[in-house]
């Protein structure tokens, strides 16, 4: 059976061996064990169990809320880049 995958936008975020402000804010509360460091790699507790996350890969939130890492090779053949646009503001006439 041949099958394509449904066209879903899903956040991701690269990473760079440093725990940025802009990736705490995307991943859950460390207490939580979703993510711990590892002698200073990331791993990440997926569905089926922690993974590590190398360096320049993508941590994705999926849609039921799970996160798992995806190798960059492997992202950019399967993802493309969301360009959102901002809001128009209402006209105040």
């Amino acid at each position: 059976m041949r099958v394509r995958k449904r066209p879903i936008e899903v956040d991701a975020f690269p990473w760079h061996r440093t725990m940025t402000t802009e990736m705490l804010s995307f991943l859950p509360d460390r207490d939580l064990g979703y993510w711990r460091l590892a002698n200073g790699a990331l791993e990440i507790n997926t569905p089926e169990g922690w993974v590590n996350c190398s360096v320049e890969s993508f941590v994705v939130r999926g849609v039921a809320g799970e996160f798992y890492p995806v190798k960059p090779d492997i992202f950019w053949a399967t993802f493309e880049r969301v360009h959102t646009r901002r809001k128009k503001e209402p006209d105040n006439d």
